[in-house]
């Protein structure tokens, strides 16, 4: 890929894949002299050997039912520097995480275990939340909140997937109330406005 070259291991499963990629990540690493770029976590092993191993990376995903409590998500924030993008897909079911995620760019799926301060109190450059359960008014508040630069002054992509029983033109109006906000129906670059 141009100047750049991207190397994917992928392993066949004899029953100790998850010890194997371990120690052919670390061969690799030594004989080439490089680190890392990302990884995809199937595994709870593997957080917390990621964190030994190479506490700073580029990309982290993090695969569903992987992470099942709070104490795990606060090992992964506290020890982990991911420096440019971190996916969550689905969680185990426990209390609600009000702690700002501390990357800079963040996936959240099934955006049902942090609630709105963890967005607000975030510094975050871009946000994508899919399957959201925020509310309007919600959305409504974080859209205030970004364009009167108090909270989520970093922030330059936002992205949420959500569901409603709320028609679209209702949803709109509900989530544009008491904006300041310019149509726009066409692509002119990054915005400047919400």
């Amino acid at each position: 890929m141009g100047p750049k070259v991207y190397h994917f291991l992928f392993l066949k499963d004899n029953g100790n894949v998850i010890e194997e990629i371990k120690l052919m990540i670390e061969h690799i690493c030594e004989v080439f002299r490089s680190p890392i770029t990302g990884i995809t976590i199937v595994e709870e092993s593997l957080i917390d050997w990621i964190i030994k191993f190479q506490p700073t990376i580029r990309y982290v995903w993090i695969n569903d039912d992987v992470v099942n409590s709070v104490g795990t998500l606060d090992r992964i924030f506290e020890n982990l520097n991911v420096t440019n993008h971190f996916r969550l897909k689905s969680i185990g079911n426990e209390p609600i995480m009000t702690d700002p995620i501390p990357f800079p760019s963040i996936s959240i799926y099934n955006f049902y275990w942090f609630d709105l301060p963890s967005i607000l109190n975030g510094t975050n450059a871009i946000i994508r939340l899919y399957r959201s359960i925020l509310t309007t008014i919600d959305i409504n508040t974080i859209l205030k909140e970004w364009q009167l630069g108090y909270y989520l002054y970093n922030l330059e992509y936002l992205e949420i997937e959500t569901f409603t029983f709320l028609e679209r033109y209702d949803f709109i109006l509900e989530v544009l109330k008491n904006l300041d906000w310019t149509p726009n129906f066409g692509n002119e670059g990054r915005p400047t406005t919400v």
